[in-house]
């Protein structure tokens, strides 16, 4: 029985962190969508992104934003419109965080109860 809740949890956590880094990749350039991107938008949302990586903290908050309005920029869009396309994935990279917490704290969850429930002995 003990295997057996080792292997339910554990594919529970994997499905999980599958979830979350489907949910974290997607968050920005649906969020850019969402506020009015067009394609070079989202695509700058996550080129933005990635890059941003090699940049701390700073890097990965504005990555996007400056991701997205550059690519639209390039576009021919109007400032405005870009910028508006920047708070997007700005906005989408922020709920990605939210959704990361909460995916974290139901891991913490799961793990605390596999835990207990091994230690019944």
């Amino acid at each position: 029985m003990k295997a057996s809740i080792l292997f339910k949890h554990g594919l529970t956590a994997f499905a999980a962190t599958a979830a979350l880094l489907s949910a974290d990749f997607l968050a920005g350039t649906l969020g850019a969508k969402k506020f009015g991107a067009t394609w070079r938008g989202m695509a700058g949302a996550a080129i933005g992104g990635v890059v941003g990586l090699f940049f701390s903290l700073p890097g990965i908050i504005l990555g996007p934003f400056l991701g997205a309005i550059l690519f639209e920029l390039l576009g021919g869009r109007q400032f405005n419109q870009a910028a508006h396309a920047g708070v997007g994935a700005a906005v989408g990279l922020l709920l990605g965080i939210v959704g990361k917490f909460s995916l974290c704290v139901f891991m913490i969850i799961l793990f605390a109860t596999n835990v207990i429930l091994r230690s019944g002995n």
